[in-house]
């Protein structure tokens, strides 16, 4: 099931870049679509490896594209909303502030605090308060692009926004 989610998302992520022309907007969609494909892809392979140290490396990679998804979706909202000059480097260093910690807790997985295993492996695992925290920072970021979303419709923009 992974494996074929991931092979439907290449497939939409090779249209998208070969039958477009490749703007700026497209560039963010294409790095935030690849940040998509990242899940099912290691999902798909910690369940195909046996040993932990690999599933967990699997593990991590998925977890790290997923919390980098909550900043994508923000950056590429801001470019659909028409309003990427708020994209400076003060910005951007706020934005990313918290996915950075995120991914830095989740590489480093202090006393399992992210994830642990279950009977010896990573196909079934423990979530820790990390997951959560993350949880709390996507949906973060989710609400603050859905604000930046209903403002822009509340206001005076050109159609394709």
């Amino acid at each position: 099931m992974d494996f074929g989610l991931f092979l439907v998302m290449l497939v939409l992520l090779l249209y998208v870049f070969l039958n477009n022309t490749v703007t700026l907007l497209h560039k963010v969609y294409l790095l935030f679509h690849s940040l998509l494909m990242l899940w099912p892809l290691c999902q798909f392979a910690i369940s195909t490896v046996s040993e932990p140290v690999y599933q967990l490396l699997f593990l991590k990679a998925s977890y790290v594209g997923l919390a980098m998804l909550g900043l994508g979706w923000m950056v590429f909202t801001i470019f659909l909303a028409g309003k990427s000059y708020y994209l400076n480097r003060r910005t951007l260093i706020l934005l990313s502030a918290p996915t950075l910690l995120m991914v830095l807790g989740i590489l480093l997985n202090p006393g399992n605090s992210f994830v642990a295993p279950l009977n010896g492996g990573y196909v079934r695992r423990d979530y820790g308060p990390l997951f959560w925290v993350m949880v709390v920072v996507l949906l973060a970021y989710v609400a603050l692009s859905f604000v930046l979303i209903l403002n822009t419709l509340g206001g005076r923009v050109a159609p394709r926004h």
